[in-house]
């Protein structure tokens, strides 16, 4: 969130490991950083089109010990479900969320009680309600902008790192199994009505209440 003297983090204490956009140099990243670093917490706001991708896809079912949280993407699909079947909407690694470690993240407006809306060019949040794990704001954030300025900003991509955030300070508190992450993250998260069909359990992140009390899960 943004303050007069700069940013404030919601996991301060997290170390940041770089990745790479491209598939093959992405799934590289993505085993060393678990391998060397010990990395167990990926946030990947990215998604490929290609049903050859491989490299991330593989990555993901090599490494069922850490968990990819992973934007839902702001592509236009004229009002479908992404990942509903392969065509005309394929979307890796989203199509990946049916699995353990992988939580998909949709995109709410600044209230939170629907998801972003298509305006302009901009085409909102995607969704599928087998896939998409929770909803957190997607809306209202502020990124760098030219000559020292800031500029603001919006979707999938912003809303992810909410939920990383969260799951990195469960790790922390000693949940590790990406699977009690994830139940957690969608079993504490608020109800919302405009997101039914939408988001599984129409949630939205619920970030207090899911690191507030780990030991209840």
């Amino acid at each position: 969130r943004g303050t007069q003297i700069g940013l404030e983090a919601l996991a301060p204490k997290v170390e940041i490991v770089p990745l790479r956009a491209d598939d093959k140099p992405l799934g590289d990243d993505i085993a060393a950083a678990y391998q060397d670093r010990k990395v167990r917490i990926f946030n990947l706001s990215l998604h490929f089109e290609d049903l050859l991708v491989t490299h991330v896809r593989r990555r993901l079912r090599e490494f069922p010990q850490a968990l990819s949280v992973v934007s839902a993407g702001n592509d236009p699909t004229d009002g479908q479900a992404i990942c509903e079947t392969d065509r005309p909407y394929p979307a890796y690694p989203v199509c990946e969320g049916w699995r353990n470690n992988v939580l998909v993240v949709a995109g709410t407006n600044l209230a939170g009680d629907a998801l972003i809306e298509p305006v302009g060019s901009n085409p909102g949040s995607n969704w599928n309600e087998r896939v998409v794990s929770v909803a957190a704001p997607g809306f209202g954030f502020y990124a760098p902008g030219r000559n020292g300025g800031y500029q603001l900003v919006d979707g999938t991509s912003f809303a992810a790192p909410l939920v990383t955030a969260t799951a990195a300070l469960l790790f922390a508190q000693g949940i590790s199994d990406p699977w009690l992450i994830k139940q957690r993250i969608i079993a504490t998260a608020d109800l919302r009505e405009g997101l039914r069909k939408r988001v599984q359990g129409a949630g939205l992140l619920n970030m207090a209440r899911a690191v507030t009390e780990p030991m209840r899960s």
